[in-house]
């Protein structure tokens, strides 16, 4: 009996352990969101209630050929059919909807992870609160996370628009490959991100 307690013990250590939770849900893909809890922002149908469709169809980027990175001189459909992958591509502009294109075995009802769409988001965001006058891109991000000045005062160096810019100097290595021991997994699956932010240092000047 004592061994079994012993055994549901360490299991639900482990359950909340970074490590565990990156070995258990593996490499970063539009199904991760299932490993997150999740809500609804506004239905679908509302969204589109909103946006209008263009009458003019631009094939762009339906048609044309893209090198670099993981495209290989080939169109975005081509990229997805060769990897078996699943994507959306909508492009809007105002209130106007110029593309909405679906890959794989996505539809517009598809849920998926945003990943740098929250980058656009959270732009878009902050352009809109220093229009009304609730913030400026010149204030140093510790005025909002003070905490990171006991860390590297250099953090006072940084601004909004550092972040804006994604120039922060800091030293980080972005890496998506399946590593459950590595930064990024400790970011994606922790449960502490200023925690881990505090830990980064400065490679280059940020001015």
């Amino acid at each position: 009996m004592k061994r079994l307690s012993y055994i549901l013990i360490i299991i639900g250590f482990l359950s909340s352990c970074t490590t565990f939770k990156s070995i258990k849900c593996g490499s970063l893909s539009t199904n991760t969101y299932l490993n997150f809890a999740v809500d609804t922002i506004a239905t679908y149908d509302t969204i589109k209630q909103v946006l209008i469709s263009s009458a003019k169809h631009n094939r762009y980027f339906e048609d044309s050929k893209f090198s670099g990175g993981r495209f290989n001189n080939e169109t975005i459909g081509e990229y997805f059919s060769r990897v078996r992958g699943d994507g959306a591509l909508l492009i809007v502009r105002n209130d106007t909807i110029l593309l909405e294109q679906y890959y794989g075995n996505f539809s517009e009802l598809s849920p998926s992870n945003i990943f740098s769409i929250t980058k656009a988001v959270t732009s878009l965001l902050c352009g809109i609160a220093v229009d009304e006058g609730y913030i400026s891109i010149s204030t140093p991000i510790t005025e909002y996370i003070p905490e990171l000045i006991d860390a590297d005062p250099s953090f006072k160096q940084l601004t909004i628009e550092h972040l804006l810019d994604m120039r922060t100097g800091l030293d980080f290595v972005e890496s998506y490959g399946w590593n459950p021991f590595s930064k990024m997994a400790k970011l994606y699956y922790g449960k502490d991100v200023v925690s881990q932010f505090k830990k980064t240092t400065f490679q280059v000047s940020t001015r």
